[in-house]
């Protein structure tokens, strides 16, 4: 683990790190996080000189003619670094079991298939055939370079062959794996999306703040728009209607503007500016300091009323209604039953999948405040 580094120098694809200790570390875009859907905004939210997180040396490249010294490979990944302090980011691949559920990361994609490593030369081989339960048709469809992933060991490989192990990444065979006593819980996906997106406003706010001179509004309005907790309701007046049917709307207190889209109105909001209303808030971004409400009668009055309601417990399968979509996120209200309680989802279904891919195919199949039915399970 590396603690107190600092950004050297930004380059193209990611960003130099000036070690504590002395030398350098090379942090790559796509280590900056683990939920794949944020890695571009993740760009420029370090400038020079910036203090990164907590750090983990995945690898010391062996020096050569070109690079001199070897270049020390970094993540910032908070699974990897959650799983290396757990003891399950094996860098000895006689450690490697077969049957054993493991977090990792793509370090290179091949027509054949998808390597993956853990620590230093420690990894291994998932051929094309063995990527999804479903056919795929090339690697680079469903992952991308650097993509944190999960991966089941087939065979441990050869220690005297590093990278030699046969994986598997189908997400039944994770799953199967993720049950068995001995197995590490693999890491949430929409706990990784709502970690990540504070960190990364954390840091823009940062870097915000030495930079820019709207930096303290930004900040501000962020600081307002975390201040609202998903499903609490707030009282709101009408700024505009939008062209696409829509309204922005400023919070009677505390400051602040949200977002409500059109299919999320109701029917009581007036077209006047100054129009007074109660909604639901079903996302506080706290990149863009918006909230994300809606007016609907019936989630207003489910929210109001929420604590009689009883929790789902987890591992019920329970059918919702998609409340938001949007990239990286889905926001789902469970039934009436449950208070119209809200909760949140990924839109792809497991880590072994391109995030950014499986995002653009909800958003195809869920449009923004539109009410669609579908069946998830209750982690927690």
């Amino acid at each position: 683990m590396v603690e107190g580094a600092t950004v050297e120098a930004a380059a193209s694809g990611g960003l130099w790190a000036a070690l504590p200790g002395g030398g350098f570390g090379w942090l790559g875009s796509a280590h900056l996080g683990d939920y794949a859907p944020l890695e571009e905004a993740w760009e420029g939210a370090y400038p020079a000189g910036a203090a990164l997180p907590q750090l983990l040396v995945l690898r010391v490249q062996p020096p050569s003619a070109k690079l001199g010294a070897g270049r020390v490979h970094l993540t910032a990944k908070t699974a990897l670094l959650a799983a290396a302090a757990a003891g399950a980011l094996p860098a000895d691949p006689t450690a490697l079991k077969p049957g054993s559920l493991l977090c990792g990361h793509v370090s290179r994609l091949a027509a054949e298939g998808a390597y993956i490593s853990f620590l230093g030369d420690c990894g291994g081989f998932c051929p094309t055939a063995r990527l999804s339960d479903d056919f795929v048709a090339r690697p680079s469809a469903i992952l991308r370079q650097g993509q944190t992933v999960l991966a089941c060991v087939l065979e441990p490989g050869s220690a005297t062959k590093p990278g030699s192990a046969s994986l598997t990444l189908r997400p039944s065979r994770c799953a199967a794996a993720a049950t068995s006593g001995s197995a590490i819980p693999p890491p949430s996906l929409a706990a990784a999306f709502v970690r990540e997106r504070l960190a990364l406003a954390a840091a823009r706010a940062a870097a915000g703040g030495e930079a820019a001179d709207g930096a303290d509004e930004a900040t501000a309005a962020a600081a307002a728009a975390a201040a609202h907790e998903r499903g609490s309701v707030v009282d709101l007046k009408l700024i505009s209607r939008e062209k696409d049917g829509g309204a922005v709307l400023a919070l009677t207190s505390g400051g602040g503007r949200a977002l409500c889209a059109a299919g999320q109105l109701g029917t009581k909001l007036g077209s006047k500016a100054g129009a007074k209303a109660r909604g639901v808030v079903l996302d506080s971004d706290p990149l863009s300091g918006e909230l994300v409400v809606s007016l609907r009668a019936d989630l207003v009055a489910a929210h109001e009323a929420a604590a009689a309601s009883p929790k789902p417990k987890p591992g019920k399968e329970v059918a919702c209604l998609v409340e938001l979509s949007a990239p990286g996120l889905l926001v789902l209200s469970l039934p009436q039953e449950h208070g119209m309680a809200l909760g949140l989802a990924p839109p792809q279904p497991h880590w072994n999948l391109s995030g950014l891919a499986a995002a653009a195919e909800v958003r195809l199949r869920v449009r923004v405040g539109v009410r669609a039915r579908v069946r998830v399970r209750v982690r927690g």
